[in-house]
């Protein structure tokens, strides 16, 4: 019973954060926040690494990123409060500062389970195995959690914030058809994500398919939704002359100046993400470099939390199980879900001794009418390999075993019933005598 209570109320909260923070929060605020603000729901992850490194108390090189990025997102939280009450002084903006702190703060609690075990609790650790046992159970749960209080955050929403529920269900067909074709690209896209991450780790390329295509996956979305409206900028400068300002191009766009009957949708969509760029005065240095720190603070912040990822030991074919703590992903933060979601370890001290199984090594020599200057070569090239054992005859590391076959080394005598050892025997004793 405590499994199912503490699962309810984990994903509550975690579907909570999510809805508050998508539907109600994020609308308020530009492309590039909403973007770059989704890589500090790794402010907990950073929590709990300092956490269990300090209990672990292992080297002190292994608990600095995570502490460094504690600090990078906590002040880009700062800069973004800056960045909006500050310079604007805008007041109403307070609500959906706070709602979007605390809605990322929410979704961070969704990797709990990955530092459950690090930090000895009964209690944790006897839900943890509840949860392995009732996997598809808990899964089940958590869907159908999510499900309902992302119904109950849309039907609070609407009412309060003075909308009529013909804005929601009333949608024009072409908008219906950009909705569908928008959920068909996030579900493939995210599945065929999934799929090669796991390949990619299973083929031990994590580094080069795996990390740095998720880290450059924020940078290279703001790269495509941006470019486009630079190069809209400029072919619109161009007749209008040098003094065209970014100002009155977002004028322009506003009031649908400039835009034609038979626009195109791709058109269309640079228009929508100037929509969301026009309330930033892209003139004033001090708001572009505030809202442009807190950016660069939550995406580095983000790269020191996950950095352990870089260092984590894999079998040759690891199960996707033991490679990643939930079965499911966060469609709406995926490249942070994925990262995130990764089985995190304790960074132990390597052990200088070791204990080795000896070696030995076997020298097999065949002698066939060898004459005595040979003999005495060979026998000296293996009496030479004692200049590399230590002095005190310890064979903990590698031994030699030296064996000599010969092809003919008996004759017959006359008046003897047994076989003589011929010259080339007497020949090998000797040389061994005068070797050694």
């Amino acid at each position: 019973m405590k499994t199912i209570v503490w699962v309810l109320c984990v994903e509550f909260l975690v579907s909570l954060g999510t809805a508050v923070l998508t539907i109600v929060a994020m609308p308020f605020f530009g492309i590039v926040t909403n973007v770059m603000m989704l890589n500090s729901i790794s402010i907990l992850s950073s929590i709990f690494q300092v956490a269990a490194q300090c209990i672990a108390r292992e080297t002190k090189q292994f608990i600095v990123p995570p502490i460094i990025s504690l600090v990078l997102i906590l002040s880009g939280y700062v800069l973004f409060i800056l960045s909006y009450l500050l310079l604007k002084e805008d007041r109403g903006m307070n609500v959906w500062i706070g709602l979007a702190i605390v809605g990322t703060i929410f979704v961070s609690l969704n990797w709990w389970e990955n530092y459950s075990t690090l930090f000895k609790s009964s209690f944790l650790d006897s839900i943890c195995e509840d949860i392995a046992r009732s996997r598809n159970v808990v899964s089940i749960l958590s869907s159908l959690v999510r499900i309902l209080v992302t119904a109950a955050v849309v039907g609070a929403y609407v009412p309060l914030s003075g909308r009529v529920w013909s804005s929601v269900t009333s949608v024009p067909g072409d908008v219906g058809l950009v909705i569908l074709i928008l959920v068909t690209i996030q579900i493939v896209s995210s599945a065929l994500c999934h799929w090669f991450v796991v390949v990619a780790c299973k083929m031990h390329a994590m580094r080069r398919s795996f990390l740095l295509p998720m880290y450059l996956a924020s940078l290279g979305v703001l790269a495509a939704f941006v470019a486009p409206v630079i190069i809209f900028f400029q072919n619109s400068s161009d007749p209008r002359g040098a003094n065209y300002t970014i100002t009155e191009y977002c004028q322009d766009i506003t009031y649908g100046r400039g835009l034609s009957s038979d626009t195109v949708w791709f058109e269309r969509l640079v228009r929508d993400i100037t929509h969301t760029l026009c309330p930033q005065d892209m003139t004033n240095l001090t708001e572009m470099g505030l809202l442009g720190g807190s950016a660069l603070c939550w995406w580095l912040g983000w790269i020191l939390c996950t950095m352990y990822i870089w260092f984590l030991q894999l079998q040759r074919i690891e199960r996707t199980q033991n490679l990643f703590v939930r079965r499911m992903y966060e469609g709406a933060f995926l490249e942070q879900s994925i990262l995130l979601n990764t089985r995190f370890e304790i960074q132990r001290k390597k052990e200088c001794h070791r204990q080795t199984d000896p070696v030995t090594v076997y020298l097999c020599a065949t002698m066939w009418h060898e004459n005595y200057d040979e003999m005495m070569k060979m026998i000296i090239s293996m009496f030479r390999l004692d200049k590399y054992r230590p002095r005190n005859n310890s064979n903990d590391d590698v031994s030699f075993e030296s064996h000599i076959y010969f092809d003919d080394a008996f004759k017959d005598v006359k008046g003897s019933k047994e076989r003589h050892v011929n010259k080339y025997a007497e020949d090998l004793v000797d040389v061994i005598r005068v070797v050694y």
